[in-house]
This record gives C-alpha cells, sequence and structure tokens, in this order.
C-alpha cells in the first residue's frame, strides 16, 4: 500500500475540488486564515472548485458562536467557495454531519463485515501509562464483542513498517457510539467528490491513515485523492498556532478593530512577505509556501 501523501508543491495530476474543512470547535486564528488561502490560491492556480466541508461532528466543543466565525471569517476576507452552506442556518438544516450518520453507520458496517475493527476498553489515560501514542495495550480483540456498550471500536492498521506509530489501530468509533473524526472525514470526501486535500504537514500522519482506511472501503476515492501538506504558521516564539493552546484569534482581532488588510499584513509578514497586503488574492503560491 502506497502512504506517499506528503505534497510540497503544486499538483501535476488533475484535480477538480479542495475543500475548507475547519471544526466549530474555537474561534479560527491565523494559521486557519492562512490554510484556507493557500487552498483558495491552489484552487485558482489549478482550476479546481472549493468546497466549505465544516466538521462538526465534536459535539462535546462544538458551540454557536464558532459556528459562526467560521461565516464571518469567510465573509471578512471575501475568500470564495461554489459549494457548501452559505449561512448558518443552512449548514444546520443541510450540511452539517449529523446528516450524513447513515453514511458513516454503513461505512463503519462494511469495515466490520470485513473483520477490520475491534472494540477496546483502552483510555487515553491506559495509553499514556503504557507508554503508548495510539492502539490497544491489551488484548482487547479477544475480550471484547463489537456488540459491547461503552467501547472504542479501532480500525486494523497495516502491519508495515512505513505506517506511523501514533496512528496504530486509531479509533473509527468513539465509546457513546459516534463516528470518530477519521472516519467521518474520509467518507465526507469521497461523497463530496473531492480529489485535492490541503492541509498542514502536522496532519501528514492523519492523511496516511486516512489512505489506509479509504482502501479498506469499497468505492471510496479518497485513496486517489492528491494531499498536499504545507508549512504552519507559527508566533513569535516559533510555537504552532493551535485554539487548544489559546493563540490569538482572527475573531478577537477584528474585535479590537483590524482590517482585513492588516491581517493579511499580519500574515503576509509570518510568511516572510514585507510589504502591506490588501486582498487575498495579492498571495501568490510561492510567497505562501516559503515559510521556512
Amino acid at each position: 500500500m502506497n502512504f506517499n501523501v506528503l505534497k510540497t508543491s503544486l499538483p501535476a495530476e488533475i484535480v477538480h475540488k479542495t475543500r475548507y474543512a475547519p471544526t466549530p470547535s474555537g474561534y479560527l486564528h491565523l494559521g486557519n486564515l492562512y490554510s484556507f488561502i493557500l487552498t483558495a490560491t491552489i484552487a485558482r492556480n489549478t482550476g479546481a472548485s472549493v468546497l466549505l466541508r465544516i466538521d462538526d461532528m465534536d459535539r462535546e466543543r462544538y458551540r454557536p458562536e464558532y459556528l459562526q466565525n467560521i461565516f464571518e471569517t469567510l465573509r471578512f476576507f471575501e475568500l470564495p467557495y461554489q459549494e457548501g452552506p452559505k449561512t448558518e442556518a443552512d449548514f444546520l438544516q443541510c450540511w452539517s454531519q449529523q446528516h450524513r450518520l447513515d453514511s458513516y453507520t454503513k461505512a463503519l458496517d462494511e469495515l466490520r463485515q470485513k473483520g477490520l475493527l475491534y472494540a477496546c476498553a483502552c483510555t487515553r489515560t491506559d495509553l499514556q501509562k503504557a507508554g503508548f501514542q495510539s492502539g490497544c495495550i491489551g488484548n482487547c480483540s479477544s475480550s471484547y464483542s463489537l456488540d459491547d456498550p461503552g467501547l472504542n471500536w479501532r480500525y486494523r492498521t497495516p502491519e508495515q513498517s512505513s505506517f506511523p506509530v501514533s496512528m496504530k489501530d486509531f479509533i473509527v468509533r468513539k465509546r457513546d457510539g459516534t463516528p470518530a473524526y477519521q472516519l467521518c472525514s474520509v467518507v465526507d470526501d469521497a461523497q463530496f467528490g473531492v480529489n485535492l486535500v490541503v492541509r498542514g504537514v502536522d496532519l501528514l500522519e492523519s492523511s496516511i491513515a486516512q489512505v489506509a482506511l479509504s482502501h479498506s472501503l469499497d468505492n471510496n476515492t479518497y485513496a486517489a485523492a492528491v494531499h498536499f501538506h504545507h508549512p504552519l504558521i507559527t508566533d513569535q516564539a516559533g510555537h504552532k498556532l493551535s485554539k487548544s493552546e489559546g493563540a490569538e484569534s482572527l475573531h478577537t482581532l477584528i474585535k479590537k478593530g483590524c482590517t482585513p488588510s492588516q491581517l493579511l499584513t499580519l500574515l503576509a509578514q509570518r510568511c516572510g512577505i514585507n510589504h502591506p497586503v490588501s486582498h487575498w488574492t495579492d498571495f501568490t503560491y510561492s510567497a505562501l509556501t516559503s515559510i521556512v
């Protein structure tokens, strides 16, 4: 199985659709804006259309204000997309992942029928104590049934040296019975016909896991998608920007009165561009990808 999903230059393959895939689990920051603009730039250069695909399956961290922030950010910076929800109401009524639960259940049933899943009682704390990054620390596959309640379902990942340890036997269904991110992302991209995935280099191992999963599903086109992994925007101390780490949000900066041009110029400075930027279309692909 080929896991060569690291791309650092414009796709030579024919691509027709890419996506923005934000999560309403926190306010967006400069790193999210960078990824949106790079996605839009690559789409413009390759002729691909853009889908807005909001990942809202994590209901514990979902907040209406974070959903609103996604639409506000796209409008504020005039970032284009050709498919997907136009408003929060449109998203909730037609585009939420809650409307695609049947598709996720079908994929889980297929994986189960193929013997590629097992139930696991190991918690994140158990793994940390055992020094595991992912997977099962015991014999859960022979101790529990997939019909037992309150257990994670894990996907049996390939036994290949090239497969990342951090993604070994990753979770595809959570203890509460809801489908997990990796499975939802693969099913969604296949269902919407996405064949260009643009994401940060920090998600390279996640891409490898998703490609492996797609190979296990019948008629899943995600396996043939082009993956482009971009460099990361960092703070002044060189740390990755993260919602969970409290990176200053675009929401806060806009509330302080920053204009689109001011924020785009700030982003440009983080990319090593030393001149003002008035619109996202002023960025070039080469400038966006020259971060070191």
